[in-house]
């Protein structure tokens, strides 16, 4: 299973990655402006994306190739 969370640097994106992390689910975080300290979760796979845009969002679907979102 692939899951794409948007709002990954924020308090409960944050922590529903260390749980994905945890059951071992493959998943990549997206995030625009980081709430907590970016360096804490370096460990992740992190993307930088605005979900407002449009064209970006389709790009990170197209590669990605989420089965949850």
């Amino acid at each position: 299973m692939r899951t794409l969370v948007t709002g990954a640097a924020g308090m409960m994106g944050s922590h529903l990655l260390d749980f994905l992390s945890a059951k071992g689910i493959t998943f990549l975080g997206t995030y625009s402006r980081p709430t907590i300290h970016h360096t804490d979760l370096q460990q992740y796979p992190l993307k930088q994306l605005d979900v407002c845009d449009y064209t970006a969002v389709k790009e990170t679907l197209a590669q990605f190739q989420p089965d949850k979102i």
